[in-house]
């Protein structure tokens, strides 16, 4: 998922983006009906594992056809940044697919609109971390974490982009103290280099663990590993939206040692670097 990949030309029409992300949620309703000790529905295993692989099908279709979106964005990041394309690519790849899992189709939105979000979040994101960005103070951060939420919310239901003053709005912020956040944000993420040596500078691309099997979503993937390695993933890589944050941060979020954090952080990667050996999927299957 890291190199160049053509996207599917078959655009999906509001229908298709409909029914193949019903598929997707069947499938993972299916996966979690399997893991129960009484299943509920009352569904065979065999029925089970069909909804899942019509799931997993559904979710590669959805992936391919919207991989334009990615190498539309690409370009620029990688031009204002001085980053490998390739790089890029990757992690607005994992946004793509982090759109995906949380889509709802219910709300009559098109796809694009709310994957564009999550694209850019995380190509921000990879640029703030492997330029060498200054951590945010916790007032300031903690904004515009607020911030963040408030225009996903905003797009769910509005079903396009928003400004920033409906972002302020929502996220109960002076309109002006909002604009001076994101521009405080850019200059010092692009511009000045980071004390931290355990701070988001050190994450790199989130693991190869995760990002190289799109077959599956990101949620799926960690459903399999116990709560505390879920924890520990996604708060370390960003995997539901928000900035990575360093063990420091981490261990005195869980009560845990540094060392504690690094340890569980290895275990969790490593179960699914087993788990997906010899069955890793790619973008073009």
């Amino acid at each position: 998922m890291g190199e160049w990949t053509e996207p599917d030309d078959a655009l999906l029409t509001p229908a298709e983006e409909s029914e193949l992300a019903a598929r997707i949620e069947a499938g993972a309703l299916a996966w979690a009906e399997r893991q129960e000790p009484v299943r509920r529905s009352g569904a065979t295993t065999e029925e089970l594992l069909a909804l899942e692989r019509a799931g997993e099908r559904a979710r590669q279709r959805f992936v391919r056809a919207n991989l334009g979106l990615v190498a539309g964005l690409v370009p620029g990041y990688a031009s204002r940044a001085g980053l490998p394309r390739d790089e890029l690519f990757q992690e607005g790849c994992l946004g793509l697919l982090i759109a995906v899992a949380r889509f709802d189709h219910r709300r009559g939105m098109r796809f694009s609109t709310y994957a564009l979000y999550w694209i850019r979040a995380r190509l921000g994101d990879a640029v703030l971390r492997r330029l060498g960005g200054i951590p945010l103070p916790a007032l300031r951060a903690e904004q515009l974490r607020a911030a963040r939420i408030a225009e996903e919310e905003l797009v769910q239901a509005l079903g396009r982009d928003v400004t920033a003053a409906e972002i302020a709005e929502r996220a109960g912020l002076d309109p002006r103290r909002y604009e001076r956040l994101l521009a405080w944000q850019q200059v010092t993420s692009l511009d000045q280099p980071s004390g931290d040596p355990a701070g988001p500078a050190d994450l790199g691309p989130p693991p190869d663990a995760i990002v190289e099997r799109p077959d599956r979503s990101v949620d799926e993937l960690l459903w399999r590993l116990p709560q505390l390695e879920q924890t520990v993933l996604r708060l370390r890589y960003g995997l539901d939206g928000e900035p990575g944050l360093s063990y420091a941060v981490i261990a005195t979020r869980l009560g845990q040692s540094e060392s504690g954090v690094r340890r569980i952080e290895h275990r969790a990667l490593d179960r699914l670097r087993s788990d997906g050996s010899g069955r890793a999927g790619t973008m073009t299957a």
